[in-house]
């Protein structure tokens, strides 16, 4: 779904360049998931806030401006609301940060 979103409202142009999303793109999403332990997301809450965290980093890092970001935000929200049924809306949002990392 998201996948099909972006390339749909997020059209690469001049100044755009590098917005060609392709597959590759939904399998760096599905690696970054496949990264974390079992143990570490143990809630549909978490699960949904590491599926966020990885759709930022593809593909919200990529965008360029504010109002394409915005979007992007604005739909995710919307997403999460209708597939994990939970409201990440104030993580999304910037107002609490999701963050996931290896460091050991």
């Amino acid at each position: 779904a998201v996948y099909n979103e972006v390339t749909k409202e997020l059209k690469p142009t001049p100044a755009k360049s590098h917005y060609t999303f392709n597959l590759r793109d939904i399998s760096k999403v599905i690696q970054g998931i496949c990264m974390v332990k079992p143990q570490k997301v143990n809630a549909p809450e978490g699960m949904a806030k590491l599926w966020v965290h990885e759709a930022f980093r593809v593909f919200h890092d990529r965008m360029t401006n504010d109002e394409d970001r915005d979007w992007f935000k604005e739909y995710l929200t919307e997403l999460t609301r209708k597939v994990f049924r939970v409201d990440l809306s104030s993580e999304i949002s910037g107002e609490n940060e999701i963050l996931f990392g290896d460091f050991m």
